[in-house]
């Protein structure tokens, strides 16, 4: 009862207690693709974005560096990303990558002393090998079990990936990826938008666990336009990053993004 009692508290910091909802930004992107323009001065970047949002996604290293970013009562939450993939490589980038990789980065315990409330980590379905699939599982399932000992929320990217994943399939894998998620342990699940409110109403109402949507995956939308179909969908907010942050100004978008999720304006 202690731990869940702590597990709520938490949630309240960046999942808004009033209206169930929230609105996060990923700035974990440099320790898996580099730093985006936007990004390369990380504290600064970190400060402009703030009141925006309501909590940012750092990295462990980033984390330890940042901690007085989140200092005081107006601060956003801090959650620290516990994993690593190279996913994100595409055929830009200098090392394209050959084979998705994923591992652990950090513990639940090592989150929450560096003073996170959350801990996040992937879920990925479509690997090439199911045995990668496999470690996947259990290594977020290790997270869970460990998250519930220490009473921090575990936050689960749940994404269907790699070349198996298709459009005819893309719906029905992105719920097996939030139900495999939500059976690992997972206190809060983010998927991609499915690209119509009828599946995505499906899988939130599936999980019992506040759902929100993720900006990758969908192209053919913009984060608004996901954004406001997700919400119809009784979905809980939204987690943005690269695209967003590459725009030329991720700040007005942030802020009506806000509004828009917390029904400000």
């Amino acid at each position: 009862m202690v731990f869940m009692s702590g597990k709520a508290l938490r949630l309240s910091e960046f999942i808004n207690p009033k209206n169930g909802r929230t609105l996060l930004l990923k700035m974990d992107q440099g320790m898996m693709v580099g730093p985006l323009e936007a990004t390369v001065d990380l504290e600064r970047a970190v400060e402009k974005f703030s009141e925006y949002v309501d909590g940012i996604i750092l990295s462990p290293g980033q984390a330890g560096r940042l901690i007085k970013c989140f200092l005081g009562r107006s601060a956003p939450a801090l959650l620290v990303r516990a994993d690593w993939t190279n996913l994100f490589r595409d055929e830009s980038f200098a090392l394209p990558v050959q084979k998705i990789e994923h591992v652990m980065v950090a513990s639940a315990l090592e989150a929450l002393t560096l003073g996170a409330y959350c801990v996040v980590a992937f879920f990925f379905v479509g690997y090439e090998d199911d045995e990668d699939e496999a470690r996947n599982m259990n290594a977020v399932t290790a997270l869970a079990r460990e998250s519930e000992r220490v009473g921090i929320p575990l936050l689960v990217e749940a994404m269907p990936i790699g070349p198996r994943i298709t459009k005819t399939n893309y719906t029905e894998c992105t719920d097996l990826a939030m139900r495999m998620a939500v059976e690992a342990g997972a206190d809060v699940v983010a998927v991609p938008y499915t690209g119509d409110t009828g599946s995505f109403r499906r899988i939130v109402e599936a999980a019992k666990v506040p759902v929100l949507t993720l900006d990758f995956g969908n192209t053919e939308k913009t984060p608004i336009g996901i954004v406001k179909e997700a919400l119809e969908a009784d979905a809980s907010g939204m987690i943005v990053g690269a695209r967003t942050l590459r725009e030329p100004n991720p700040a007005e978008n942030l802020e009506t993004l806000k509004k828009i999720i917390h029904r400000e304006g």
